[in-house]
């Protein structure tokens, strides 16, 4: 029960949440930069059905690598190996997170869908 708590901390939302925003601008950087050059990459299939989702496992191991002072959890913070499995969790949850909350700050302020900004697709 203590990993899963570890898991579900505090820590672990804040560092999802911006490995989405970091894939987030990634993404919008990318696409727009070889938009400039006449590239469509958003229909390509190789970017939509592999980067796209590679991308914030990748970007959560990388970051959790060079981040060595953030506060990762006791169990993973010793090692090299440690963070970065830990940072792509922390990637593969991120998404799952930002929906989470996402939803919850939309009840809590009372938003319905058509008046929320689309920030991603």
């Amino acid at each position: 029960m203590e990993v899963l708590a570890e898991f579900l901390s505090l820590s672990m939302v804040i560092f999802s949440l911006g490995v989405w925003i970091l894939v987030w601008a990634q993404r919008k950087l990318i696409e727009y930069t070889l938009s400039k050059f006449g590239k469509k990459i958003q229909t390509s299939k190789l970017w939509r059905d592999v980067l796209l989702p590679l991308g914030p496992i990748g970007t959560g191991g990388i970051v959790a690598y060079f981040a060595t002072s953030y506060p990762y959890p006791e169990m993973f913070a010793n090692s090299d190996s440690g963070r970065v499995f830990w940072g792509i969790v922390c990637g593969l949850a991120s998404g799952f997170i930002y929906r989470m909350y996402k939803k919850f700050f939309s009840a809590k302020l009372g938003q319905d869908k058509k008046s929320e900004p689309e920030l991603s697709e």
